[in-house]
């Protein structure tokens, strides 16, 4: 659960951010009354630096007495740390149920280190990709998260000195109050809930009785401070079986995340789970649980330099930064790639329009994209502020102002020559101008260019098929199959927008799941998403309903069917037996099926194994159900287990 909840909480968005040591300055020095400060300190969230040296500091910017003696007050009381109201006698039983379970009260307060490594697969129409992700957790208040894939690497480490977020090598600040959102989330963990459950900190509370499946729960509340949960408990057995709690939402406002456990195993004593579920969708499948490992040297410490500057990397984030370079969509290397010279990006881009994007892969926080940051020139170079820019701009045609070359620890294996254009594969930056007068930076290589900006005339055809492509489609008739999605009619534009850019793997948007299949649904109203390049549709079920439906295009014709995204066809596909239509519209296969049609009926699988003379073992429901198939294609036994 850990695993989930902290990449949760690293991408959670939050309204209000807790007042800083930065912020009380700024308002001394916009002339605020020493009163007006106060009352903003004693009504904000907050999270001040009160060490010596940062009195000093604000002693010296002119911080009065009465206003540290405010900060020093709000930061003894901080709202995450407030002392909680006492626990109920059951609350505190059923609590010791729930440590048995997990292995014992020995067992648990032995633990001071986890490490856990898990491997996604996002398999869809429109993205095939491996993510691992490793978490690394020092109790009580640091972690280490790593992503990788083919694509990209990324890695965010909190500790209460020093956070911060390293994108393919280039070192990115970590907000504030996803600072604050991720502590928040690690005083919620199981494991540290079971260690201070005596702390009087935290209250249990028992909550009623709550129905999950066949088991009958005791819901157990937790709280410490202004943070919440919601356990539901067996109450024979102590297993935990879902934990409810409320993280910022993409509007601001609190969403409800709400986690099921399955596949329990016991590592070094204690029993965690092997296998999470975040609103009933399988989010995380942990490949290894690891419980006090030893922990690289290094492993928190912020890269000497991988973020421009002309000092040298450490060798670590040297290799990485490397690696990364020669990382290509396919999983090979860019030998089989035709990589540009700096001079020939620079002609490809300098004195253009482009319209910014926001990568697929990105990872959104606050409401800001991360590839992008607003930028300040100094001395003919530009550099990022630390400051995202909006997701607002996400779409809007900006004129590239500049075209530089980032002076890193591989450019001078990849210079070819006497001058930075003859740099092979350059890592750069294209810097771009809004029409308001907002300066922005990107950093990337050529290969993954295409992802944050694309030229204004390739962007102007585009529209003008898509606009072509949505009266095209008004008033037909198109079918849906097993991998295709629907959304609620109340979708947010933000949310449509995450949806398509992570390929149509987002699990943090409810989809409408009972949409019949190979049944006329009639498109009733179509709109351009921009931000995201793709048709928004109205479709009308045969019940009368409407869903949402999001249809990526590329602009090569007008009807935006043909081309992967949400799965929709324009007709019965031909190639389809009467009896494999009949199936897909029941959900259901049969022996002599082919392959193609056992997807549109039940989906793709959880993955494939090589079954031998050209045959294959298709893995679906988390290896409960195994499907067969001959050299052909076609079924030719299946098991199922419950």
């Amino acid at each position: 659960m850990l695993m989930l909840v902290v990449m949760t909480g690293l991408l959670a968005q939050s309204a209000k951010k807790p007042l800083t040591n930065t912020d009380v300055v700024d308002m001394v020095h916009a002339g605020l009354a020493d009163s007006t400060i106060i009352l903003a300190i004693k009504n904000s969230g907050t999270n001040f630096d009160t060490s010596p040296q940062a009195l000093i500091e604000l002693k010296k910017s002119g911080v009065t007495q009465a206003v540290m003696d405010a900060m020093l007050g709000a930061a003894n009381a901080s709202p995450g740390m407030a002392t909680a109201s006492a626990s109920s006698p059951d609350a505190q039983a059923l609590m010791a149920k729930v440590i048995h379970a997990l292995g014992g009260e020995k067992a648990i307060q032995a633990v001071r280190t986890t490490r856990i490594t898990s491997i996604k697969e996002v398999k869809t129409p429109a993205l095939n990709t491996t993510f691992e992700v490793q978490l690394t957790n020092v109790f009580p208040d640091r972690v280490n998260l790593t992503i990788k894939s083919p694509q990209a690497y990324r890695t965010t480490v909190y500790q209460p000195n020093g956070a911060f977020i390293l994108v393919d090598g280039k070192v990115q600040p970590f907000p504030e109050a996803a600072q604050q959102e991720t502590l928040n989330t690690l005083r919620m963990g199981i494991i540290y809930i079971a260690q201070h459950v005596n702390d009087p900190q935290y209250s249990f509370a028992i909550g009623g009785t709550e129905k999950i499946g066949k088991i009958e729960t005791t819901v157990l509340q937790i709280s410490t401070g202004k943070i919440q949960a919601k356990w539901n408990v067996d109450p024979e057995s102590g297993r935990l079986i879902r934990v409810t709690r409320a993280m910022g939402g993409a509007d601001g406002k609190p969403s409800v995340i709400r986690f099921e456990y399955d596949d329990w195993r016991t590592v070094s004593g204690v029993r965690v789970p092997f296998k999470v579920f975040q609103n009933d969708v399988l989010a995380t499948e942990v490949k290894s649980y690891e419980i006090n490992p030893e922990i690289p040297a290094g492993l928190f410490d912020k890269p000497g330099d991988v973020s421009g500057s002309t000092t040298s990397s450490s060798p670590k984030a040297s290799s990485e930064v490397a690696s990364r370079s020669n990382a290509v969509p396919d999983g090979g290397t860019r030998s089989a790639w035709k990589a540009p010279l700096f001079r020939d990006v620079r002609k490809k881009y300098e004195n253009t329009s482009v319209m910014v994007l926001a990568n697929p892969s990105s990872l959104r926080i606050l409401g800001h994209i991360t590839e992008w940051q607003l930028a300040k020139e100094k001395k003919g170079r530009y550099a990022g502020t630390g400051k995202y820019l909006d997701f607002k701009y996400v779409g809007q045609s900006a004129k590239v102002v500049a075209v530089q070359l980032e002076h890193n620890s591989i450019e001078e294996a990849h210079r070819l020559g006497p001058s930075e254009d003859d740099t092979l594969d350059p890592y750069f930056s294209l810097i771009v101008r809004f029409d308001d007068g907002t300066t922005a930076i990107a950093t990337t290589f050529p290969i993954s260019a295409k992802d944050i900006a694309v030229p204004a005339e390739d962007a102007a055809r585009n529209l003008a098929a898509m606009r072509a492509g949505a009266t095209a489609m008004l008033g037909k008739k198109v079918y849906a199959i097993a991998y295709s999605h629907f959304y609620y009619p109340d979708l947010k534009v933000a949310d449509a927008v995450e949806v398509v850019q992570s390929g149509y793997a987002s699990t943090s948007v409810d989809q409408v799941r009972d949409v019949p299949h190979l049944q006329p649904l009639t498109v009733t109203k179509a709109g351009f998403l921009k931000p995201a390049n793709a048709l928004l549709l109205t479709l009308t079920l045969p019940d009368g309903r409407n869903v949402i439906s999001m249809v990526k295009c590329d602009g090569k014709d007008d009807s935006c069917f043909g081309n992967y995204g949400s799965e929709l066809f324009a007709e019965i596909p031909s190639g389809l037996t009467a009896g494999e239509v009949e199936a897909i519209r029941h959900g259901t296969y049969f022996t002599g099926m082919s392959k193609g049609a056992l997807y549109m009926s039940i989906g793709l699988p959880d993955r494939e194994n090589d079954y031998g003379r050209g045959g294959y073992q298709l893995v679906y429901a988390d290896g409960k159900v195994l499907i067969y198939t001959d050299a052909d294609g076609k079924i030719t036994d299946s098991q199922s287990f419950n």
